[in-house]
């Protein structure tokens, strides 16, 4: 009988195939190159760990349900800390709305690069700033050799070709 519990499934295009796990159970961890082999083999470790755990008399952890979110809540500060992130966001050009957003995202980052199956992620990510790195080193060619390049070196983001 199936569990109740989430199963995501990842496509790893290192090892080519499928990864899934288990949000609930964040240590278990299955592989497949089938989609439907990988999600059997993670059901397949929730419950041998539900079994485990049953045996043990532990208890084991609430399934996650699918809730609607409204994409608000209300937060309380202290009145320094909201005097403090009321300047900070100003400091930035940011409503206060806008900055607290661009913290918490930047700490919900900082969180996923530690989780599990994030490593390879992160060294992809890295390989490919290499790559680009590399290519872009590798560019060296004068005006007269390619007059339709031009560089915006005001912005130095902009790369074009007319």
């Amino acid at each position: 009988m199936p569990s109740t519990y989430s199963i995501t499934l990842l496509w790893d295009e290192q090892r080519d195939g499928y990864i899934a796990y288990c949000p609930e159970f964040p240590e278990l961890e299955a592989f497949s190159s089938s989609p439907a082999t990988a999600a059997a083999g993670i059901e397949a470790q929730i419950l041998a760990r539900l079994n485990e755990m049953h045996g043990r008399g532990a208890p084991p952890p609430a399934p996650r349900h699918c809730v609607p979110f409204s994409g608000q809540f209300r937060l309380r500060l202290p009145k320094s800390l909201h005097a403090t992130l009321s300047r900070e966001a100003e400091d930035e050009g940011l409503s206060l709305n806008g900055y607290i957003q661009y913290l918490l995202a930047a700490r919900h980052a900082a969180t996923i690069a530690t989780q599990p199956n994030a490593t390879h992620r992160i060294d992809d990510i890295q390989e490919t700033v290499r790559l680009i790195q590399d290519r872009v080193d590798s560019l060296t060619f004068t005006q007269e050799e390619h007059p339709n390049f031009l560089w915006n070196n005001e912005s130095a983001a902009t790369i074009s070709l007319q």
